[in-house]
């Protein structure tokens, strides 16, 4: 689930653009960069869409409250 979390957020950053995120490869390695300067404008908006987008499914799951 961990692994699933990490995935999700990367994409989300990813998706955000604006230079936030980026990869590249280097001979055999994968190297993820992230743009500090940006977080706090570009990452934060993201974040938020993605935890907002989040709760309404969790909230709409199966008429539970929410649960998970």
């Amino acid at each position: 689930a961990h692994m699933q979390a990490r995935y999700a957020i990367l994409r989300v950053l990813l998706e955000a653009g604006e230079g936030l995120v980026s990869i590249s490869r280097k001979e055999e390695e994968v190297v993820i960069s992230l743009d500090r300067s940006k977080i706090l404008s570009v990452g934060r908006k993201a974040m938020a869409a993605f935890l907002e987008k989040l709760n309404v499914y969790k909230v709409r799951r199966g008429g539970r409250g929410g649960e998970s």
